[in-house]
């Protein structure tokens, strides 16, 4: 049985952040078991922590153990901005919908500061095997953040995140393979080094090379079931823009021809600068 690492002396949130510091404990347990945890208000630890002489743990890089356990934080603001769904606001179903979560998370659910006009939640992840390389741990959660627009600074490898008491929450019930997300940031690793674009089989190309014919047939790859995930939708129209130099009008003709529909393409383009850092 894997280890989870909880604090059941906080219920949703709280100011007592000595408590919520010094009082996890480890328990055996998996995701469903905190999930658990979770809707009874228990804060929660993303990683195994050592044990204090007391039996309690506290929640501190230096007690690094291992991880086992990612959760990423949607908050949906930049700042104290709330986002528009031009900027990649997603709901609760939205981001149940998305590939990485639907086929490889373990469970979701709404945290407490969130309302029906704002979703705020957490997207929980159940690892195939423990991370005992607190390095390596950090890179995977950073990244599995970024990918779905997480806050970043609730990355750390021994991040803390509080319970939310009778949330609404789905439960998928997938692990995580490490092997398998090792070797997908070591090619992601590679692309930002190459600068250049994947397509296909895994072999990078200069965007600069390409003519708009080749543009068209990417378009069309990405396009081919029709509608897509909005993560991916509202980066397209700012990577054409800023990193393959396509002036607007060229942008807006390629997608009206690709999908029938200019949409908010120019909006796109127009936020284009901002979307850049998520892409």
């Amino acid at each position: 049985m894997k280890t989870i690492t909880v604090n059941r002396q906080v219920i949703n949130k709280t100011k007592d952040f000595k408590t919520f510091t010094d009082c996890f404990e480890n328990i055996e347990g998996n995701a469903k078991d905190l999930l658990n945890e979770v809707l009874k208000g228990h804060a929660f630890c993303v990683a195994k922590l050592k044990e204090n002489s007391n039996g309690y743990c506290s929640k501190k890089s230096s007690n690094f153990n291992s991880g086992y356990i990612i959760a990423v934080d949607i908050d949906n603001k930049v700042g104290d901005k709330k986002l528009t769904i031009e900027e990649g606001y997603k709901t609760f179903e939205e981001a149940a919908e998305l590939d990485l979560v639907k086929n490889h998370a373990s469970f979701m659910y709404t945290s407490p500061s969130n309302s029906n006009d704002h979703n705020r939640f957490r997207i929980v992840f159940e690892l195939s095997e423990e991370v005992k390389d607190k390095d390596k741990f950090q890179e995977i959660v950073k990244i599995i953040t970024s990918w779905l627009g997480g806050d970043a600074q609730t990355t750390s490898f021994a991040q803390g995140f509080f319970g939310s008491k009778d949330a609404k929450n789905k439960f998928f019930g997938h692990k995580l393979n490490v092997k398998s997300l090792q070797e997908k940031i070591k090619i992601v690793k590679e692309r930002k080094q190459t600068r250049g674009f994947e397509f296909g089989t895994g072999t990078y190309y200069n965007p600069k090379d390409f003519n708009y014919s080749d543009f068209k047939e990417i378009l069309a790859f990405i396009f081919k079931h029709g509608k897509i995930e909005n993560e991916i939708w509202y980066k397209i129209p700012a990577i054409l823009k800023h990193k393959c130099s396509l002036e607007n009008d060229k942008i807006v003709k390629l997608i009206s021809e690709t999908i029938g529909e200019v949409g908010d393409t120019l909006s796109k383009i127009e936020h284009g600068k901002e979307y850049l850092g998520k892409a």
